[in-house]
């Protein structure tokens, strides 16, 4: 089994959380991947 870490950055405010990811490649730059809802409940699977 192959093990892969990935590093996830959350910029929290009080009414939404951004969501940056870095480029799949070593040294990749950090890009905008998402934003959701700044609630607890925004960042818990369905």
């Amino acid at each position: 089994m192959n093990k892969h870490t990935v590093y996830v950055g959350l910029d929290a405010h009080k009414e939404l959380i951004e969501i940056a990811l870095p480029d799949a490649r070593v040294g990749g730059e950090v890009r905008h991947d998402d934003r959701v809802g700044g609630e607890f409940a925004s960042l818990t699977p369905p």
